[in-house]
């Protein structure tokens, strides 16, 4: 046969598949009615899946702060409420870029007025990271920036 499956050892090609007697491999079947593992693993799939159950991300909004356009003030949340230690918000002119601002940590502050965005028109990116223990984790938003009247 010359081949084995990825939770088989050696010798042999390994084939980048789990054991699965449906399945064939240059005419040999790839597993058997002992070595079924693609069997196995769809049987646990829903139990692995919700081992551990996912937890929100947060929301953000990006509103003018005034009449002037000159200021816009972000704000976010998680909800329903989720421990978290830190905030940071980057802006950028593309996804993660940092080119328009960079807040520094603002610790547990969930709002911000940011006065560097006077660009007429395009978007503005905004990744907002906070901080679950000490795990960083961070999420991305995107707003149009209207021209003002």
């Amino acid at each position: 046969m010359g081949f084995r499956t990825v939770m088989a050892y050696g010798p042999g090609k390994r084939l980048p598949r789990f054991s699965n007697p449906r399945r064939r491999f240059r005419g040999f079947a790839t597993g058997g009615p002992l070595s079924d593992n693609a069997r196995s693993v769809n049987a646990v799939r829903r139990t692995v899946a919700n081992f551990r159950p996912s937890l929100p991300s947060p929301r953000m909004t990006a509103l003018p702060a005034d009449g002037s356009g000159k200021g816009w003030r972000f704000s976010w949340d998680i909800r329903p409420s989720v421990a978290v230690s830190e905030w940071w918000l980057v802006l950028g002119t593309e996804p993660g870029a940092r080119d328009l601002f960079d807040s520094g940590s603002l610790g547990r502050r969930r709002s911000l007025l940011v006065d560097a965005l006077t660009r007429d028109g395009g978007t503005v990116y905004a990744r907002l990271w906070y901080r679950r223990g000490n795990v960083w984790l961070f999420e991305d938003f995107g707003y149009p920036l209207y021209r003002t009247p």
